[in-house]
């Protein structure tokens, strides 16, 4: 929902996933938006939205790291005036061994 409400209507969202790697998945979604760098470096904190228009509560892209961190993945972003924003998440084919505490 986020690459079609915070990008531009008159380009298409790509969306790429990647299994070619030995150890790792990815999916990559890259529209024709791009995030302000004042809030770049805080879109994956808890309550905090691109837009102040009232929708959503700024937990999605939150949720989605903490999602792709507990399975030893990560997410990245970047954001760049005419080449738009590109979100990348990379998670390990293999399961992450919780620790004896988590046993």
């Amino acid at each position: 929902m986020n690459a079609k409400t915070h990008g531009t209507k008159a380009t298409p969202i790509e969306i790429v996933v990647d299994g070619t790697a030995a150890d790792q998945v990815s999916l990559v979604i890259h529209n024709q938006g791009v995030i302000p760098p004042d809030i770049l470096g805080q879109i994956f904190e808890p309550f905090r939205r691109g837009r102040t228009d009232g929708q959503g509560l700024g937990l999605g892209l939150y949720i989605v790291r903490e999602i792709a961190l507990a399975h030893g993945g990560d997410v990245t972003v970047e954001s760049t005036p005419g080449i738009g924003m590109r979100f990348a998440v990379r998670l390990p084919r293999r399961a992450v061994s919780a620790s004896p505490a988590e046993a």
